[in-house]
């Protein structure tokens, strides 16, 4: 063999560990973003049912609008972070053996470098559409974050609101 010969076919295999690589580290990311969603979830479901129970048990009117504004931003939370644990569609790497074939397209090299292209071809675009997956799981997570970390100021908003208008007898 030459020269060219043996860095095409290190190069070719070199393509295929990165590709593997890459698709680890998507898969990474989608499973520290669905642990936080879990988290998160833990947290935004205990403070919307004290909020809802804080509702119906408050006896003064800003007390309940402050409690609602609660249980609506943290119920928004819940909402977003179930949406990021619910089955995100994503496609795997390795195939099956009845699949294994359909990596080879017509016209790939049918040799040893041609098939470590041919895979690299094909786990390049299953993370183009895994990417997009994981990024809108990332997005909606990052609404979580906002909706969560927003109740607690549009609560204090509400309440100096009601206090500024004289509903609420004081601070």
């Amino acid at each position: 063999m030459t020269d060219t010969t043996d860095f095409n076919l290190f190069f070719a295999k070199e393509m295929a560990r990165q590709a593997e690589l890459t698709h680890k580290g998507v898969e990474e990311a989608l499973s520290r973003t669905k642990a936080r969603a879990t988290s998160l979830l833990g947290w935004a479901v205990t403070l919307t049912s004290a909020s809802v129970a804080a509702v119906a048990t408050a006896s003064r009117f800003d007390h309940q609008v402050e409690a609602l504004i609660s249980a609506a931003g943290f119920f928004v939370t819940s909402v977003l972070c179930a949406k990021v644990l619910y089955s995100t569609q994503t496609m795997p790497l390795m195939q099956p053996p009845s699949r294994f074939g359909g990596i080879m397209r017509d016209g790939d090299e049918r040799t040893e470098e041609g098939f470590y292209k041919a895979f690299s071809e094909f786990a390049d675009e299953l993370d183009t559409i895994n990417d997009g997956a994981v990024a809108n799981d990332q997005k909606t997570m990052r609404m979580a974050w906002i909706a969560a970390c927003a109740t607690p100021i549009a609560m204090s908003l509400a309440v100096f609101g009601l206090w500024v208008s004289g509903w609420c007898s004081g601070l």
